[in-house]
């Protein structure tokens, strides 16, 4: 097998009192930006803007074009350096474009004070920094946090009374991201061990109609992975064609236990506005189960109830009209600032967690490549 060299940062949990970003309780988080671009401007400063926790007093950028423009259509001040923006606020927030992201965090990350950075997190220098130090570093990793993903959690941790060992993502989410969901399921605690993976493409002799009326060639290609962990397997299998064939209908994520199975899934993924989960547990020796259909209002998910089990997740940010993945930024945004302060941390998803969910998917891409498997080597 070839080696993929691999570091176990996932359970680096800092205490906030150690940190030098010590917070009264009850004042704003102030918060510096470090790359102003779109996601910054079309989605981290609206959320910000609307969650009364925090105040953007800062940034900084390279770009003296794009730094004039921000200051002029924002009024937050303007800083020369990241050091500089570092000394006048209590947390940094990182959006900068691949190419630059490990050189500006890794420059970050010596200012001391909590990070959140965006992912992919591929640093691995940075992350080793902050757990030698004690400093809180997030990952805006927002999809093990959606409405749906929540409930989910809530029911695990009620119904399920072993732990979860299987966890599949079919063709429901994509990359990392998927990654990020599925190691909710199974342990984040738990580190891979090899992956084996495949790469299997198509071509019909005839078109079809895509989910937007356009007729388009009838090709298929598929990247199928097996992620074996310590206690845990992990099954990753995505086709673009599932989000834009009508023909390629249900697409799921599943999570199995030796008493309990939770299924979510939508069909087809454009236009649709509904997911439907199918969970199952043992209580008594009986098998209890769940059909949930969940609807939005206005693309907002405002509840989710079984009325089997009574269980119930209220949005928190409702009367916010949220969108599902803006309603899952905030809770990794809320759960950063909790962090921070020193309370419940939840939705708090650690840079550590996030380069784990990179290695993963490197190590995928990699077998792919050289059609052979990839061993894990801790280190």
């Amino acid at each position: 097998m070839a080696n993929y060299n691999f570091l176990d940062f996932s359970n680096s949990n800092p205490n906030p009192s150690t940190t030098k970003s010590f917070l009264p309780i009850g004042e704003k988080l102030k918060i510096g930006l470090v790359g102003v671009g779109k996601r910054v401007q079309n989605q981290i400063l609206p959320l910000m803007n609307k969650n009364s926790n925090f105040d953007v007093v800062g940034f900084w950028t390279r770009s003296q074009s794009t730094r004039e423009k921000f200051h002029s259509d924002t009024q937050i001040d303007s800083f020369e350096s990241i050091e500089a923006l570092a000394e006048n606020v209590n947390a940094l927030i990182i959006c900068v474009n691949q190419n630059a992201l490990n050189e500006v965090t890794e420059t970050a990350i010596k200012t001391g004070i909590p990070i959140l950075v965006e992912t992919p997190v591929m640093s691995v220098k940075a992350v080793q920094h902050a757990q030698e130090n004690n400093q809180i570093f997030g990952a805006l990793e927002q999809w093990p946090f959606l409405p749906i993903e929540q409930f989910k959690k809530l029911y695990k941790d009620k119904f399920f009374r072993t732990e979860a060992y299987l966890g599949i993502n079919d063709c429901r989410s994509f990359d990392y991201h998927a990654i990020a969901q599925v190691r909710s399921y199974i342990g984040r605690e738990q580190l891979p061990v090899n992956v084996k993976a495949t790469h299997i493409s198509v071509e019909a002799p005839f078109n079809h109609k895509n989910n937007s009326g356009e007729i388009v060639k009838t090709s298929d290609s598929w990247d199928i992975s097996h992620v074996q962990f310590e206690n845990a397997v992990l099954i990753h299998n995505f086709s673009y064609m599932c989000k834009t064939a009508p023909f390629r209908k249900m697409q799921t994520l599943k999570c199995i236990s030796a008493d309990g199975t939770m299924i979510s899934g939508r069909m087809n993924s454009y236009g649709s506005d509904y997911e439907i989960l199918q969970f199952s547990h043992l209580s008594n020796e009986e098998t209890v189960d769940s059909i949930i259909n969940v609807s939005r209002e206005d693309n907002v998910t405002l509840e989710i109830k079984d009325e089997i089990t009574g269980l119930s997740w209220v949005n928190p940010y409702a009367d916010l009209q949220l969108n599902d993945q803006e309603t899952a930024m905030m809770t990794v945004i809320d759960g950063f600032r909790r962090k921070i302060i020193g309370e419940d941390d939840y939705g708090f998803y650690s840079a550590g967690d996030a380069l784990t969910d990179t290695a993963v998917m490197t190590g995928i891409k990699t077998s792919i490549a050289n059609q052979r498997p990839v061993q894990f080597k801790q280190q």
